[in-house]
């Protein structure tokens, strides 16, 4: 899956860099970019729709899915060692940040 630090990063710089999830999903009555929606709306149906997205794509060793399966010839293995090897890697990477804090 995806760190929740990746995804508290992506939200946060949405929320505050992009004007459309910010300033004007947060703005009065009448200010307001999307009127019909109450504030902090459009924000909350992006994150909805990420977290969707997010879900539908991912791949697992368990449930690699279609997009992967995709890389290989019909009838052909799956070579599913990228899978370990990302946990690997994922797995040093947090041991270094552990380090740092």
């Amino acid at each position: 899956g995806v760190a929740g630090s990746v995804l508290d990063d992506a939200f946060m710089t949405t929320r505050y860099n992009n004007p459309t999830f910010g300033v004007e999903d947060l703005a009065r009555v009448g200010e307001r970019m999307h009127d019909d929606k109450v504030p902090g709306q459009a924000f909350e149906e992006f994150v909805q729709l990420y977290v969707e997205t997010l879900k539908d794509i991912s791949t697992t060793k368990e449930n690699p899915g279609r997009m992967f399966e995709g890389l290989f010839f019909p009838g052909e293995e799956l070579d599913l060692t990228i899978f370990d090897e990302e946990e690997e890697r994922l797995s040093k990477i947090e041991e270094e940040r552990k380090k740092v804090i």
